[in-house]
C-alpha cells in the first residue's frame, strides 16, 4: 500500500526589487509629470481601469530600458519580481500590466493627438531642465512591419495635415505601406518617423507619417510646423538637415527676405544646374583653400580645408556656398580606383573570351563597351583579331575530295593603357569634396563654425540607431495604424528620457572639468571619463544595481563591488545620490 504524503503550497518569501535604471527613468518621468499629463489628456473612466492610462504608458516606456526585448503580449513578464506598487500605484500587480490593458491605453492615446502630446512633453522637458538651444537638427527613418494592415478607410484622407497639428481636427491616421525603406527591407511595409532634436540631442518634436512620405515632403511640412509653433526659436536659431532639404522651392522659402529661416545643409549634385560641381571647380581653380584642422575627437577625426563664395539665387537673393575638402575622403580615393580597375578588368576578360561571327558584331561589342564605360577613370585600346579555321571532314580524305572549308571567327582584344588624367582629376575633386549651402552670414558664423554645425547632424542620426534597437522598436506588429502611432509616440518618450539623462551627465562632466574637479578613473577599462558620456554606458554601469524591498516603504540597495565607484560618480554628475532615486 502506497504511503500517503501531504504536500502543501509554500508561500514565496521572495522580496520584490526595483532596478536602478528603472528607478532613475521613473524619477525623470515623475519630474516631467508624465503620468498625470497622459491621464489628463485622454478620455477614460477611473472606475473601469485597474491601472490608469498614464501608468500603462509609463510601463511601455520603462519596458524599453530592460536588457531584453519582450513583445507587448508578454510585457507583464518583464515586471515579475518588480515592485509594481511603487512604480504604478497601490494595488497594481505585474499581471495588470498586460497586453489587453496596454491595447486599451494605446487606443485612448491615439485619439488624443499623440504627435502634439509628444511635442508638448518635449517643450516641457526643455523648460524644466532649462535647456536653451540655438540649433535644430531633423531627419527621418523608417520603421518596418510584417503583416497586412487595412488602409482602405484612410485612402481618401486629406494630405494637408501631415504633421497632425491642426487644433480643430484630430490627427490623420497613418498609412502603413511600402516606400523607400532605410532598413534594407524593401518587401516590408513601413511608417516614416521624423524627428527634430536640439544640438544636445534632446528631442524637440517627433511625428509618425505615411510609409511613402519622402524626405522632401517632410522638410517642407516641418518648416511650416516650426514657423507656426516655434516662431521665436526658429527666428534666432538655425535649422540643419541633410541634402533632401535643398530644392528650389525650399530654398526660396528659407531665404524669403520678409521671414528668413537660417539653415545649413549639403548642396545636392542636381541642385540649380549642377551648382555643387561648379563651386568645386571654382575652389580648385582659385587655389585658396583655408586649413581649419580637425573637427571632433577620436581616431576618426580628420583634417578639413574650406573655401567659400556667394552666388546669386533667383536674381534678388544670394546664397553662401562652402566647399569642404576632407583628408579622410582623400584616403578613400585610391581604394575606390582600385575597385573600379578590378571591376573593369573582370569585364574586359569576359569580353576578350567571346567570339563573333563577323567583324561588324565585334565592332558593336566594342561600341557597347565604350558606351558603358564612357565615364571610366581609365583609357583603353582595342585590336580586332580575325581567326580562320579550316574544317576537315571525318576520316581519311578521298582522292577527289573537295577543298577544305574555312570558317572565319572574329575576336576583340581590349587592353587598359593607363589612367585618364582629366577623368581622374574630376573624380578626385568630387570624391574628396562636398559643398555646404547656407544663408547664415559670414559675420555671424565662420566657415569652420558652419561645418561644425553641419557635423552636429549626427546627434539626430545616432538617436535613430537607438530607435532601431530590439528593446525599443525593431520589427513591430500591432493591430491598427492608430495603435502604432501611439506606440511610436511612447518610444519617442523613451528617447526623450535617454536624451535628458545624457544631457545631465555631460553637463555635469563639463562643470567638473571647469571647476578642476579630479574625477575617478571609472571609464571603460578603468580609463578616464570622456566628455561624450552615453546612456549605454550608464545602463551598463547600473546593470546589476537594484533596490530590494524589505518592508512597507523600506528598501535596501545592492551595487556590485566593481561598479560602486562608477555608479556613484555618474549619479553625482547628474546631481543625485543613490537615495535620491527613490522619492
Amino acid at each position: 500500500m502506497k504511503k500517503r504524503i501531504k504536500v502543501k503550497e509554500a508561500k514565496s518569501d521572495r522580496q520584490v526589487e526595483i532596478p536602478f535604471i528603472l528607478a532613475l527613468v521613473n524619477k525623470i518621468l515623475n519630474i516631467l509629470n508624465f503620468v498625470e499629463f497622459i491621464n489628463n489628456s485622454v478620455v477614460w473612466d477611473p472606475k473601469q481601469w485597474n491601472v490608469s492610462p498614464g501608468n500603462l504608458a509609463k510601463a511601455v516606456v520603462l519596458a524599453t530600458f530592460f536588457d531584453i526585448r519582450s513583445p507587448l503580449c508578454r510585457i507583464s513578464e518583464l515586471f515579475k519580481g518588480m515592485d509594481t506598487e511603487y512604480l504604478f500605484g497601490e494595488g497594481v500587480k505585474p499581471e495588470h500590466i498586460n497586453e489587453y490593458n496596454i491595447a486599451r491605453m494605446l487606443d485612448r492615446l491615439a485619439g488624443a493627438k499623440p504627435n502634439k502630446l509628444y511635442g508638448t512633453i518635449c517643450l516641457s522637458a526643455h523648460s524644466i531642465y532649462r535647456i536653451f538651444f540655438k540649433r535644430l537638427h531633423s531627419d527621418t527613418t523608417s520603421l518596418s512591419f510584417y503583416g497586412d494592415y487595412d488602409n482602405k478607410e484612410y485612402d481618401d484622407k486629406e494630405s494637408d495635415d501631415l504633421l497632425g497639428v491642426d487644433e480643430h481636427k484630430s490627427e490623420s491616421p497613418i498609412r502603413i505601406e511600402r516606400g523607400y525603406n532605410k532598413d534594407g527591407r524593401p518587401l516590408c511595409k513601413q511608417v516614416i518617423y521624423g524627428k527634430i532634436v536640439d544640438e544636445y540631442g534632446v528631442p524637440v518634436a517627433g511625428f509618425s507619417m505615411d510609409g511613402s512620405t519622402s524626405d522632401s515632403t517632410w522638410n517642407k511640412s516641418v518648416i511650416e510646423h516650426l514657423q507656426d509653433n516655434y516662431k521665436e526659436i526658429i527666428s534666432g536659431g538655425i535649422y540643419i538637415a541633410d541634402s533632401k532639404l535643398v530644392n528650389a522651392e525650399m530654398v526660396r522659402t528659407l531665404t524669403d527676405p520678409k521671414k528668413p529661416i537660417m539653415f545649413i545643409s549639403r548642396c545636392p549634385s542636381n541642385f540649380c544646374k549642377k551648382l555643387e560641381q561648379e563651386v568645386i571647380e571654382k575652389a580648385y581653380k582659385a587655389k585658396a583653400w583655408v586649413e581649419i584642422g580637425k573637427i571632433g575627437k577620436g581616431k576618426k577625426a580628420c583634417d578639413y580645408s574650406v573655401w567659400e563664395c556667394e552666388m546669386p539665387f533667383e536674381n534678388d537673393r544670394t546664397i553662401r556656398l562652402i566647399a569642404v575638402k576632407s583628408s579622410e575622403r582623400q584616403k578613400q580615393i585610391s581604394t575606390k580606383m582600385e575597385k573600379e580597375l578590378a571591376s573593369l578588368t573582370k569585364e574586359i576578360d569576359e569580353i576578350n573570351k567571346k567570339e563573333f561571327a563577323c567583324e561588324a558584331d565585334a565592332i558593336k561589342e566594342w561600341e557597347r563597351f565604350c558606351k558603358n564605360n564612357k565615364k571610366s577613370l581609365f583609357n583603353f585600346k582595342v585590336t580586332y583579331q580575325e581567326n580562320r579555321i579550316e574544317k576537315r571532314h571525318r576520316g581519311r580524305p578521298a582522292k577527289n575530295a573537295e577543298p577544305l572549308s574555312v570558317e572565319t571567327k572574329w575576336g576583340i582584344r581590349i587592353e587598359v593603357t593607363g589612367e585618364n588624367p582629366e577623368a581622374v582629376e574630376l573624380f578626385r575633386q568630387a570624391e574628396e569634396c562636398f559643398v555646404l549651402i547656407t544663408n547664415v552670414s559670414k559675420e555671424k558664423m565662420s566657415m569652420r563654425e558652419v561645418l561644425e554645425c553641419y557635423k552636429g547632424q549626427i546627434v539626430v542620426e545616432k538617436d535613430f540607431k537607438f530607435f532601431k534597437e530590439p528593446c525599443l522598436a525593431s520589427v513591430i506588429y500591432l493591430k491598427t495604424p492608430e495603435r502604432i502611432n501611439a506606440l511610436v509616440m511612447l518610444i519617442g518618450v523613451s528617447l526623450l528620457v535617454r536624451g535628458l539623462l545624457q544631457y545631465k551627465m555631460r553637463k555635469g562632466y563639463q562643470k567638473a572639468i571647469e571647476d578642476n574637479v579630479e574625477l575617478p578613473r571609472v571609464g571603460w577599462r578603468s580609463t578616464k571619463l570622456q566628455s561624450g558620456l552615453t546612456v549605454n554606458f550608464l545602463m551598463f554601469a547600473l546593470n546589476k544595481s537594484k533596490f530590494i524591498k524589505t518592508g512597507q516603504d523600506s528598501y535596501i540597495y545592492y551595487i556590485a563591488d566593481d561598479m560602486k565607484l562608477r555608479v556613484t560618480t555618474l549619479l553625482q554628475l547628474m546631481d543625485m545620490e543613490v537615495t535620491d532615486l527613490l522619492e
